[in-house]
């Protein structure tokens, strides 16, 4: 951890010297003593002047399916060739907080990349502007997450209302986005479509926290007009997810292993510890990064504003 402060440190002397050049005529460097602390002081120092400005700081939360129609709790996924259709009865999504992680800004690395340094959180204490976290959602309970009160660039959604604004954000980037869910409760009816075969499915996901690292620049400055975007595409939760050349198959793994329930009026219960084979290949889903959690928009070489 010592090494990793010391590369980032390399990358501000040169920017200081500069700084004490225009401000102050002059900077003396010694030879004598330790110089690593010495560096260490001028990281601590920058760090001290960018954190001075503060800047607002908005979100929009989204949550959706695959965005074919209007209707956000019915949704087509193809898997093996076949269709499936999966119809929401009910769901209740509870969160208990969602943060921001900001670092400084690139050009206070004096780097002008789109993902290191500046989308991995700085190992700084909690009190420093850069080492805590910023709240933009607390304690949520959605019990109904499915009519249409707003428009992403690809389609409807439902977008959480009450968020929180962040009014003392440090000038810089978003560094990593995360969410802490502590219930995803999912009642559903499963139809294959090749056959018309339909299993009722419930579903109890364990809390956690699923976090990002944005692959595109964020900045957070004064000249942000529009929030900063967080989507939840939950259709892709039962989506196809191939892993190191193997495909994970919810859909396909629901109706081989468990035809027993096919027309059935009890339902198949997915849990910690009920349907450990679909329970893994949820979870698994839920935890893959910019597959269910991600920043809408977001892509390499692009500044999101």
């Amino acid at each position: 951890m010592f090494q990793k402060r010391l590369t980032i440190i390399s990358l501000f002397s040169s920017v200081f010297k500069m700084f004490c050049l225009l401000c102050f005529g002059n900077c003396t460097f010694g030879s004598i003593g330790d110089n690593n602390k010495e560096k260490l002081v001028i990281l601590q120092n920058l760090l001290t002047l960018t954190a001075g400005i503060r800047t607002n700081l908005q979100t929009q939360v989204v949550l959706y399916d695959d965005q074919a129609d209007d209707t956000l709790n019915q949704f087509n996924l193809i898997s093996g060739g076949i269709t499936y259709s999966v119809k929401i009865q009910s769901s209740v999504l509870k969160i208990d907080s969602g943060t921001y992680r900001i670092n400084p800004t690139n050009r206070l690395f004096g780097s002008e990349k789109t993902h290191t340094p500046y989308t991995i959180p700085l190992d700084l204490p909690t009190t420093d502007p850069y080492g805590k976290s910023y709240s933009y959602v607390g304690s949520s309970s959605l019990n109904s997450f499915f009519s249409v009160n707003a428009q992403t660039d690809t389609g409807s959604a439902y977008s959480i209302p009450g968020l929180v604004g962040i009014s003392d954000a440090p000038q810089g980037v978003v560094s990593l986005v995360s969410m802490s869910i502590s219930e995803w409760y999912w009642d559903l009816l499963i139809t294959r479509q090749s056959d018309n075969a339909i299993i009722k499915t419930q579903i109890y996901l364990k809390p956690g926290t699923k976090t990002v690292s944005p692959k595109c620049k964020i900045p957070v400055d004064g000249a942000r007009k529009l929030p900063i975007p967080v989507a939840l595409q939950y259709s892709n939760l039962f989506k196809d997810r191939i892993t190191s050349g193997v495909t994970y198959t919810f859909l396909q793994t629901l109706f081989t292993n468990y035809p027993g329930y096919i027309g059935n009026a009890s339902s198949v219960v997915v849990a910690e510890f009920s349907a450990a084979d679909l329970y893994k290949i949820l979870n698994d889903n839920v935890s893959t990064e910019d597959l269910v959690f991600f920043v809408p928009g977001c892509f390499p070489n692009v500044e999101l504003r």
